[in-house]
């Protein structure tokens, strides 16, 4: 070592347009701030690539990988890819192709321009970082300025040598080792790896069709050919029919409206709308005061809800009076408040716990917050300690398909001969 300490090294670089363009991209990859920007979005990319299965009509890929190749070919055409910045350096050497000759010796480097020599001395306690790239050793020096030596013209010694001197001889480096400087191509291709994988996917996606709520598959919503008899009938007729099964509240006019809705309803759209769940969710879904946010159900015999609430802050404790009211006076709950302390109301995460009272006992049921979407644990949760304590009864469940649940509290005998007559089957279990 005491030999490479007497040693000067020197070498002469021209700066033509590939060593230019190796030199800023290898200088680049050497810059913390800049890997850390190119590390963070690939792995960004990943997570979003991984996570289209699950995204369904969210899954807009495609537009977004297609807006960042733009803006990265105009940013590459306004640059003409390093040549616009080589023609300014040429500028500021008089139209010349620059030529430095380095020297390095006893702790400082001279660096002089060989057309107009003018000389810039730089001490090794300046340097930050040294890298490597197929002809050229880099050292980065601080406020980001950077050295380029042409291992190709270099004498007094060896590249490795060069290397060692100025990783033992530098007393402020950032990294006590040779930073690769095309580490930033490989990051570089794996992120348009990753943009093609993501438009490919999002493109599979789309043809062949997916959730519309992503990562939640109790809510997939899907368009469903409606198969049941029901749907050759009238709203007229199948009023008739659910009444016969003791349903009341059913009024002439309900009816007609629905039924006039229908036949102005294009027929495409018609095939997908199962029209007795559509009649029951009418029934059920009760009404908000818009001035006060409050729900007041509208029957004794079912109550509807739609999976994405309308009032966050009450949406559990409006479920439990739907289902007191449709009770027949067996569910009369009492004292029901809401605990909100574990929601992030911003994210939408957290969780959430409804608390009431019900035949003296008293129960707190858990759920998970998922921004307005409505918890099916919490719903199977309180038909089981219904079941358990109603001599046969129980909450049955069902749906139109999409995102409106309709709810019974009946026997097992009177949700199967709702299922004869409607041909919808009910379920105890919204969980599955």
């Amino acid at each position: 070592m005491n030999r490479l300490q007497n040693i000067e090294f020197r070498s002469q670089l021209t700066y033509d347009l590939p060593t230019y363009k190796e030199f800023v991209k290898g200088t680049k990859n050497m810059i913390p701030s800049s890997v850390f920007v190119q590390v963070i979005f690939t792995v960004y990319l990943a997570a979003y690539v991984f996570m289209i299965p699950f995204m369904g009509d969210f899954a807009f890929f495609p537009w977004t990988a297609a807006f960042l190749l733009i803006l990265y070919g105009i940013s590459k055409l306004i640059t003409r890819k390093g040549g616009l910045q080589y023609k300014q350096m040429l500028t500021a050497n008089g139209g010349l192709v620059p030529r430095n000759q380095l020297t390095i010796s006893e702790g400082t480097i001279y660096a002089e321009n060989m057309d107009n020599g003018n000389k810039v001395t730089y001490r090794f306690e300046q340097i930050r970082g040294i890298g490597e790239t197929k002809n050229l050793i880099l050292v980065l020096l601080e406020h980001r300025l950077g050295l380029a030596i042409d291992k190709r013209t270099l004498t007094g010694g060896t590249a490795e040598e060069l290397k060692r001197y100025l990783l033992t001889s530098c007393p402020r480096l950032k990294k006590h080792r040779v930073q690769s400087g095309t580490g930033g191509c490989v990051r570089k291709g794996i992120i348009i790896a990753l943009l093609f994988i993501g438009i490919l996917l999002s493109l599979i996606q789309r043809v062949s069709g997916g959730s519309a709520f992503a990562g939640q598959d109790v809510y997939e919503e899907r368009r469903f050919v409606v198969e049941n008899e029901m749907n050759q009938l009238t709203y007229q007729e199948i009023a008739a029919n659910l009444t016969r099964l003791g349903i009341g509240g059913i009024t002439e006019e309900m009816a007609d409206r629905l039924q006039s809705d229908w036949e102005q309803e294009p027929e495409e759209n018609r095939k997908y709308m199962d029209k007795a769940a559509s009649l029951l969710t009418e029934l059920g879904g009760g009404s908000y005061d818009q001035n006060t946010w409050t729900w007041t159900p509208s029957s004794a015999d079912v109550y509807a809800f739609d999976m994405e609430f309308f009032n966050l802050k009450t949406m559990y404790e409006d479920f439990l009076w739907g289902v007191a009211a449709i009770g027949d006076g067996e569910l009369e709950f009492s004292d029901i408040e809401e605990n909100l302390e574990s929601v992030d109301w911003d994210n939408g995460t957290g969780s959430r716990s409804v608390n009431f009272k019900w035949k003296g006992e008293e129960y707190s049921l858990e759920a998970n917050v998922m921004s307005d979407w409505f918890d099916f644990a919490l719903a199977d949760e309180l038909n089981q300690i219904i079941a358990a304590e109603s001599g046969g009864k129980q909450l049955y469940f069902g749906s139109d398909g999409y995102q409106m649940i309709y709810v019974f509290y009946c026997d097992g005998e009177w949700a199967n001969a709702f299922t004869a007559v409607t041909g919808i089957q009910l379920t105890g279990n919204l969980n599955g």
